[in-house]
């Protein structure tokens, strides 16, 4: 039981130092293509194909460690983040059309909200089967 532990929390440290670096990058993304009046939906789209690109690179490299073929971790990946997304589009959406809040700060704020349901989706959606080591 406390081997399980120290390895989720392992992997969740892991997470959380490559899901700062990653979203500062793509959210400084994100503000440049607002600023070059890409509209916001469009701009979001963007950021989150970038970041799913380098989140799973990463994220199977060195957060989860894991072995699994590539075509079904990846194919897990594309359905969760794909879930994530239309969550996420649609919070922005709803927090910018309906709440009046800048899309500068729905994108955040839907970002930090979606965090936590995002890595248990890889935990226990994508990446079964982590090695158990660090």
């Amino acid at each position: 039981m406390i081997a399980e532990i120290k390895v989720f929390w392992s992997k969740a440290w892991r997470f959380i130092v490559t899901g700062v670096v990653s979203n500062v990058l793509f959210y400084l993304i994100y503000l440049l293509l607002l600023w070059l009046s890409v509209p916001y939906q469009i701009a979001v789209t963007i950021c989150y194909v970038l970041g799913m690109l380098w989140g799973y690179a990463i994220n199977k490299i060195w957060s989860w460690q894991d072995e699994s073929p590539i075509l079904r971790s990846a194919t897990a990946y594309i359905l969760a983040y794909g879930f994530i997304y239309f969550c996420h589009l649609g919070f922005v959406t709803f927090l910018v059309e309906i709440q009046q809040i800048s899309p500068h700060w729905g994108g955040l704020a839907s970002v930090v909200f979606l965090t936590i349901p995002l890595f248990m989706l890889l935990d226990r959606f994508v990446y079964r089967s982590p090695k158990a080591r660090n």
